[in-house]
């Protein structure tokens, strides 16, 4: 579980500091943004934004953090930001 968590936070946050986008972001058209001004995440804010994505589910069940994360995207007006999201100062956009 920890080397598969290591993995996911390393691709998640490469691939958000390099253009915003992974490979599922990519192939629905979508990207990571600043909140503020629309640029392409930091290496910092990338990097929190995964930690937050993905460290929670060594603590709790896996399954249990992703419903939170669900929760959290619907229920947040009007950006619909999840958690992850807060802590890295982004929102997700149509590319």
């Amino acid at each position: 579980t920890l080397i598969s968590i290591v993995f996911f936070v390393g691709y998640d946050w490469w691939f958000g500091r390099k253009d915003g986008r992974t490979l599922g972001k990519r192939a629905l058209g979508l990207r990571v943004a600043m909140l503020n001004d629309g640029s392409v995440p930091p290496s910092g804010a990338a990097l929190g934004r995964a930690a937050m994505l993905w460290l929670p589910a060594l603590i709790c069940c896996p399954c249990l953090w992703q419903i939170v994360l669900i929760v959290s995207i619907l229920v947040d007006k009007p950006y619909k930001q999840g958690l992850h999201d807060k802590v890295g100062k982004t929102v997700v956009v149509t590319a």
